[in-house]
């Protein structure tokens, strides 16, 4: 039974978080409800962007500091986190990102200028996460880039399958430039705190 279960929020396909809202009447509002496309892609259809000057670094070789800056600015853009809480989250996150070595840094000229990540790995699939550029850095084909060489990397590890969920057009334009085909729709619900559903 889910009703009067305690859940922080509720991620999945599109209709069936629908089906969910009209069932379940949640006790808390949403500091996040949003319909984001599914995109899929197989390794071997992936089209490599121009990365020239451009290198893929370990998340725990690049400045701490940035990264945890990079953090947090990603949880209130993309997340609509508190202020408060941003910065908590950030520096937990990219600790659990450096133990299990899940997300890179993308450096051109020797300069980072944008972060990519797996969320989840199952067999060969990998979810891509955590893709993030700063703003004064966008629009130069980073994020595609970063994602494109980490893709690449997990490939030489087995991978053949890759999956995401974009936040905004300009972001589906650069993964649909490496191959990525929209597969459907997913809904991100997150609530402002624990809340109790019910019938």
């Amino acid at each position: 039974m889910v009703s009067d279960r305690t859940i922080i929020g509720v991620i999945g396909e599109a209709k069936q978080v629908e089906t969910f809202q009209a069932e379940f009447t949640p006790t808390a509002p949403t500091k996040l409800d949003a319909v984001e496309p599914h995109f899929g892609l197989s390794l071997e259809q992936m089209q490599m962007p121009d990365t020239q000057d451009m290198t893929l670094q370990p998340l725990e070789d690049a400045d701490r500091d940035l990264m945890i800056e990079w953090r947090r600015l990603y949880e209130l853009e993309a997340l609509n986190e508190t202020p408060e809480k941003a910065l908590e989250i950030a520096t937990k996150d990219v600790e659990r990102y450096i133990e299990r070595d899940s997300h890179r840094v993308l450096y051109h000229n020797g300069t980072p200028v944008c972060t990519t990540g797996f969320n989840a790995t199952y067999k060969t699939c990998v979810q891509i996460g955590g893709v993030f550029t700063p703003p004064d850095l966008r629009n130069k084909g980073y994020a595609r880039a970063a994602v494109a060489l980490h893709l690449k990397e997990a490939q030489t590890k087995g991978a053949d399958m890759a999956i995401l969920f974009s936040a905004s057009e300009a972001a589906a334009r650069a993964y649909m430039s490496i191959g990525f085909r929209q597969l459907g729709e997913f809904t991100l619900m997150i609530f402002d705190e624990l809340t109790v559903i019910h019938v």
